[in-house]
């Protein structure tokens, strides 16, 4: 802010200095409001890695669809396998169409297998 009004940037010093008036008098004013949308970016984030850490497998048991944990597949369940989805467990394919394998942290290939 000293150095934009020192070279007589008059509009960018005048825009620095008010979000810095902006911020400290809208934490007085709304105490947390600042700590409030960081938490909740944190929790939001943290929420989406306990989904990436705890995968699920869509199986048909039973002629049944149902979504399970991975660690619960086990031999004889159909998994239905979409687009983007990563492959829990080893399986079988018994119907394939136009498949494209992403073997990149197995082998450190830059581009995906094929």
């Amino acid at each position: 802010m000293a150095l934009s009004f020192g070279v007589q940037d008059w509009i960018e010093g005048g825009v620095i200095a008010a979000i810095i008036v902006l911020n400290t008098t809208s934490s007085r004013l709304f105490p947390n409001s600042v700590g409030f949308f960081q938490e909740y970016r944190a929790e939001k984030t943290m929420s989406s890695l306990r989904k990436l850490s705890s995968p699920t497998a869509f199986v048909i048991r039973d002629g049944e669809s149902m979504a399970i944990a991975a660690k619960d597949v086990v031999p004889g369940d159909l998994l239905l396998i979409k687009t983007g989805d990563v492959i829990s467990a080893d399986i079988r394919l018994t119907s394939i169409s136009n498949l494209e394998v992403s073997e990149q942290l197995l082998t450190g290939e830059s581009i995906p297998g094929t």
